[in-house]
């Protein structure tokens, strides 16, 4: 996971039994139980422990892994770029993550997708004359832990300018 903090579920055998996880106790509803137990990066130990009225100890070691979440380096025009009306113009983005997991990227423009999530960001983009004007991109980057980052830019369509005759 990629959460900061993950919510432990379960059940018991007996309404009465008292539930910690971590040495946290654990909010019960009947026969169920849940705790939210934080975590750092990397491997996390939990361990539960169950006492019975009677005073029975079930104990249970679980672990649970703490991903990083994806860094963009580049998103392609840069924020603020002029982009001449009717040239292609190649909308591009590059993440890095800090364990190595592959990444999948999506592609937003104006709200609308042009990347579904793929191996790699990139499509060409020619805007038309009914295009003047700002427009948002957007790139979504995500891993196999389900850590998500997120980066926008503006782009100007612009017109082209008219040269003065020689």
């Amino acid at each position: 996971t990629n959460f900061e903090v993950v919510t432990v579920r379960g059940r018991v055998d007996d309404s009465a039994t008292g539930v910690l996880i971590n040495d946290r106790p654990a909010r019960r509803v009947g026969r169920t139980f849940e705790v939210a137990v934080p975590l750092h990066e990397g491997s996390n130990d939990l361990l539960l422990v169950a006492t019975s009225p009677r005073h029975h100890i079930t104990t249970q070691k679980l672990t649970v892994l703490r991903g990083t979440i994806p860094t963009i380096t580049a998103l392609m025009p840069r924020d603020g770029s002029l982009l001449p009306v009717e040239t292609p113009s190649r909308i591009t983005a590059s993440a890095t993550d800090k364990d190595g997991n592959p990444l999948e990227y999506q592609l937003w423009l104006d709200g609308q997708l042009l990347v579904d999530w793929a191996p790699e960001a990139s499509v060409v983009w020619t805007p038309g004359p009914t295009q003047v004007g700002v427009h948002l991109i957007e790139v979504r980057v995500r891993n196999g832990f389900g850590g998500v980052a997120v980066k926008q830019g503006e782009v100007f369509v612009v017109l082209r300018p008219i040269l003065p005759s020689p």
